[in-house]
């Protein structure tokens, strides 16, 4: 998507517009139109007129700050990425991976109330409020790597491990992460046994010859978990359905990079360096401008003070974030504390000054992949070739 703003240093709705985008994460080129004479000349011939702010979505003109015009064309650009399976339970179909037979058992291990649960777990956590497109649940996340790793060939064990993987986050993701700092942000994994030994998991589980035990840990299992900056089945998808719900790509362009995986002695490889650069260049860009950036920092603090006040005034039990977002939101809301309405009307509309200035105390962690080339038989890193 191409979003040009063409402004004025002393115009205030041009100020305005460019914040908002910002708040959207919309990327945006910027052209001073008191300044360069072919910038304002472009500007004038777009729009028929000289006034500014003039913001270009697509080819697309707007006239001056008008939120409802650009929220309509913004919404253009992102994709709704659901999972479907049929009312048999037989088939399950993925945007990126198109459609699978679904075991019995694996069909019976998805209906678990404890994996159901996801389907109302934001992977966005706190920036779901200012960013309503990011629609992507830990349910949809968990069925991709599922597939994903039955894509490339993985053991069933694996691929279950793949399904379960997420099984013990909390409302709102890593939003639990800021509310108990570590740097690893992986709060979740030291929960996980309590989640695979509910009654429901464990005795799915064993119709399909399987542990809660087997499941505990994801690093026995290669093609699903690797450290930064490796590749690995979470990785690509988290990445990849990410990237095609915000419109940073298309599915076909996901599919190319699909098509590029290969497995090389237990873990996963990329074949083209082109390939593999446009990657690492769309995974920065992912990281620097929604997982990480600025104002994503700022919604996961405020939503963790949210969180903090009702943990600790009993507004919010521990019990309640074992459940979903929605029980905690409920929960924070019915409460009627000024300072929780407070953050959360911050949380759908970030003041653009306080983001400005925010400094993170709490910094959500910083990602880059570095993917293994596979070329002649011999595996290097990219960054090496």
């Amino acid at each position: 998507m191409s979003v040009i703003v063409y402004i004025t240093p002393t115009c205030g709705f041009c100020r305005q517009v460019k914040a908002y985008l910002k708040q959207r994460s919309a990327p945006f080129t910027e052209h001073d139109v008191s300044r360069d004479r072919a910038a304002a000349m472009q500007m004038v011939q777009l729009s028929g007129q000289q006034g500014v702010p003039v913001v270009v979505i697509d080819g697309q003109v707007v006239l001056g700050f008008n939120r409802p015009r650009i929220d309509h064309l913004l919404a253009q650009r992102y994709v709704r990425l659901e999972t479907a399976i049929t009312d048999a339970g037989q088939t399950i179909t993925d945007p990126l991976y198109g459609t699978w037979p679904l075991p019995a058992g694996v069909a019976q291990l998805l209906a678990c109330p404890t994996l159901q649960r996801l389907h109302r777990v934001s992977q966005s956590g706190a920036s779901k409020y200012a960013h309503p497109f990011k629609t992507i649940t830990r349910l949809e996340h968990s069925i991709g790597v599922y597939l994903l790793l039955r894509r490339l060939g993985a053991a069933e064990q694996e691929q279950i491990a793949g399904l379960l993987h997420d099984v013990s986050h909390t409302a709102f993701s890593h939003v639990i992460d800021i509310v108990f700092y570590s740097v690893e942000q992986d709060f979740h994994e030291g929960i996980k046994a309590e989640f695979l030994n509910r009654p429901d998991l464990r005795a799915a589980l064993d119709a399909l010859g399987y542990r809660p035990a087997d499941f505990l840990s994801d690093e026995l299992y290669t093609l699903l978990e690797q450290p930064l900056p490796a590749l690995c089945a979470d990785r690509i998808d988290y990445s990849l359905r990410d990237a095609v719900t915000v419109g940073e790509i298309n599915i076909p362009a996901a599919r190319t990079i699909l098509n590029d995986l290969a497995v090389h002695h237990g873990r996963i490889v990329m074949r083209d360096p082109a390939v593999a650069q446009q990657y690492v260049t769309l995974f920065k860009k992912m990281n620097n401008t929604y997982w990480a950036s600025q104002q994503e920092n700022y919604l996961y603090e405020t939503l963790a003070q949210a969180i903090e006040v009702g943990l600790e005034t009993g507004i919010l039990s521990w019990a309640d974030m074992l459940v979903d977002d929605d029980v905690v939101e409920a929960k924070l809301r019915a409460a009627n504390d000024p300072h929780i309405a407070s953050l959360f009307n911050k949380l759908f509309q970030p003041p653009a000054d306080e983001v400005t200035a925010f400094w993170p105390t709490r910094p959500i962690k910083q990602r880059a992949i570095d993917p293994h080339i596979l070329l002649d038989g011999t595996v290097a890193p990219l960054s090496s070739t």
